[in-house]
């Protein structure tokens, strides 16, 4: 573990992450669009969705920062993977991701990400 980040584990991809914000927020009914996620909220509906973002690192060997950078981002093909935190277990979709580098250094890539919670039924 480093010391001020949380780990996570996504589809058996462990991360590591800072700042995480989670937020319950009026449930969703989620429909993959092409590349985009929509989303149609249902009225009254009784379960909530978590949406959960924070700031991550992939530090390592060059070789071994690349393989988990392109494991993250094979991951965000808004399909719904396994997620937990310590405290929260569920299946989520990652809604984003974005790299704050041009990979110009391949020991260190830092990013943001968000997860969506993903259930369809009540």
């Amino acid at each position: 573990m480093t010391i001020g980040y949380d780990k996570i584990v996504f589809s058996d991809q462990p991360l590591l992450l800072k700042n995480l914000t989670k937020t319950k927020v009026p449930g969703t009914i989620k429909q993959k669009m092409g590349s985009r996620l929509t989303k149609q909220e249902i009225p009254d509906r009784t379960p909530q969705d978590w949406e959960i973002s924070g700031n991550g690192v992939i530090f390592d060997t060059s070789t071994a920062a690349t393989t988990a950078r392109k494991a993250l981002e094979a991951l965000h093909d808004l399909e719904p993977y396994a997620y937990s935190d310590g405290l929260i277990t569920g299946t989520y979709i990652i809604e984003t991701l974005n790299f704050n580098d041009s990979e110009s250094n391949p020991l260190h890539y830092e990013y943001t990400i968000k997860f969506t919670q993903f259930q369809q039924t009540d």
